[in-house]
């Protein structure tokens, strides 16, 4: 499994869409808001980097589509690949793991001030869960580390954030990233060897 965490403004800067994405993603690209497109193109941009650096083959070689369920799903020269991917991006951060022996997701956030953390935490975090926030010196980055972990077993899953469902502790995984500002997850679970 490999993963990767660079600041938004370098990776969205990198390449012009041209440069970067496929027809398929192009078009995407293009039915986005700019900040979307911005997000959307540090993503690739993060992700297209791992896979063409540890897999080979040029940037518009790899078309990276929606899955049925919505999840990412790398494509080689329009076949379908085996490598797992995910991504995320946040207001200045984008991520992506990738794996051939695990299914995996990423989430990353910024550690921005919330008002009412309790009762946000109230509707989304089980009762051990909540108990776990509040044994926490750092209720922000408890709180963003709580978050990072429901959504990337979401992406893992394929079934988005599931806010009431306990988090399973064997399958994720802290991103160390270079600045405290930021919070970055991956989850993943390994295919069963026969």
């Amino acid at each position: 499994m490999l993963y990767a965490c660079r600041p938004l403004s370098t990776a969205a800067c990198a390449l012009t869409p041209a440069a970067l994405l496929t027809d398929n993603e192009l078009i995407l690209h293009g039915q986005r808001s700019t900040h979307q497109q911005t997000n959307f193109m540090a993503g690739r941009y993060v992700l297209k980097d791992l896979l063409t650096q540890h897999y080979g083959s040029s940037w518009l070689d790899w078309d990276i589509r929606p899955s049925p369920s919505g999840q990412p799903q790398a494509f080689l020269h329009g076949k379908a690949s085996t490598i797992n991917v995910s991504i995320s991006h946040s207001q200045t951060m984008a991520a992506a793991v990738i794996s051939t022996t695990a299914q995996v997701g990423i989430d990353v956030e910024d550690k921005k001030p919330r008002a009412n953390l309790t009762e946000l935490l109230n509707r989304i975090a089980t009762p051990d869960e909540l108990s776990w926030w509040q044994a926490q010196p750092d209720a922000l980055s408890a709180f963003y580390r709580l978050w990072t972990i429901k959504e990337a077993v979401g992406k893992l899953h394929g079934t988005g954030l599931n806010l009431s469902q306990p988090i399973d502790n064997d399958i994720w995984t802290n991103c160390p990233i270079d600045d405290d500002k930021s919070v970055c997850t991956i989850a993943a679970r390994p295919f069963l060897q026969d």
